[in-house]
């Protein structure tokens, strides 16, 4: 039997003032996005929500205030596997 770890971090990545860490807690793999400029994490947030009334976007799961800024938790994209179709088909649509 092995041991797996509860919570294990990967490296933190720099973009700009952002900085993002994968985290895979429990195996379900997250993203964690900090965030120094309070605007620009509310635009995100609300530009996120924008978007996904008409496009698949990766889930924003929560964002939280914390000290000197914002974080926000979202599952990172799913690759596509070869050999499986690249979207689901969409309710009521038949393949043509």
């Amino acid at each position: 039997m092995t041991f797996q770890p509860l919570l294990r971090l990967g490296p933190v990545r720099r973009f700009t003032r952002n900085l993002l860490r994968p985290v895979d807690l429990l195996g379900r793999p997250l993203l964690l996005k900090y965030t120094r400029d309070p605007a620009e994490a509310r635009e995100e947030i609300r530009g996120h929500a924008r978007l996904s009334r008409h496009y698949r976007v990766p889930a924003l799961d929560a964002h939280l205030r914390v000290p000197g800024g914002h974080l926000r938790v979202r599952t990172p994209p799913r690759r596509h596997r070869p050999g499986t179709p690249a979207r689901p088909p969409q309710r009521g649509r038949t393949e043509q």
